[in-house]
């Protein structure tokens, strides 16, 4: 199991940590922006592959979770947001990022399918739930390309489910005006706010084109999303679709 290293004193990281789960939460704190911290994960992954971002989640690279070894064992990174994004990345294997540094074992990629599954389950927050539902679609597909269905990973929940129905949730959600903009709600509800904001800037953006709402508050969201993003309102709807 990995180290707990969260908290980083320093200014810069060594060179023989830029692909350590240490060097990814330095970076992901040194950036606040929520368009800096999508384009800093891409840019590790690119050069790390998927493995930092597993030691973020403490996924075990031998032994079987839940039976070797203890499920309470696993001690995933506190920071809820650095977890849906670590989980995010862990489903970028298809789109051709490969690093002889990530792990490859049997023992691995079984823990990695039952860690994704437990927080498409139960994960803390809207996007945790639905960025696992979407990293497991992904895995798998890429297993059934590369082995055959017969040979690939396999879960016991309906991922496509669960994504569909967090998205109905949060759509639910925004569509309920219970942020409305002339009420102090909005600044009073604190995590579920932030949830759902969070939802939006890092999940499935360009799903908000299809949501019936109040048009003020449709527009606050709107450029709510777009300002964080880093991106303009008619690029939103296609800003980082799948």
């Amino acid at each position: 199991m990995t180290s707990n290293l969260w908290k980083l004193d320093r200014t810069s990281i060594p060179e023989s940590m830029e692909c350590s789960d240490t060097a990814l939460i330095f970076s992901l704190t040194k950036y606040t922006q929520p368009w800096e911290r999508i384009n800093t994960v891409e840019g590790i992954l690119q050069q790390c592959g998927i493995a930092p971002f597993a030691e973020v989640l403490d996924v075990p690279k031998s032994g079987i979770l839940g039976q070797d070894i203890p499920e309470s064992a696993r001690k995933p990174h506190p920071n809820l947001l650095f977890r849906a994004l670590a989980i995010q990345a862990l489903g970028k294997v298809r789109e051709g990022i490969i690093s002889s540094e990530e792990p490859v074992s049997s023992d691995f990629s079984e823990n990695k399918l039952a860690v994704l599954e437990q927080e498409a389950l139960g994960g803390a927050t809207p996007l945790i739930r639905w960025c696992a539902a979407v990293s497991i679609q992904s895995i798998l597909l890429d297993e059934w390309q590369a082995q055959g269905k017969e040979s690939a990973g396999h879960v016991t929940i309906n991922a496509a489910e669960i994504e569909q129905r967090v998205v109905e949730e949060q759509i639910k959600l925004l569509a309920s005006n219970k942020f409305a903009l002339n009420d102090n709600s909005r600044m009073d509800s604190g995590k579920e706010y932030e949830n759902c904001l969070d939802f939006w800037v890092y999940g499935p953006s360009w799903l908000l084109l299809g949501v019936l709402m109040d048009c003020e508050e449709y527009l606050f969201w709107v450029d709510q999303i777009s300002c964080r993003k880093g991106c303009s309102h008619h690029q939103l709807f296609g800003c980082g679709e799948k």
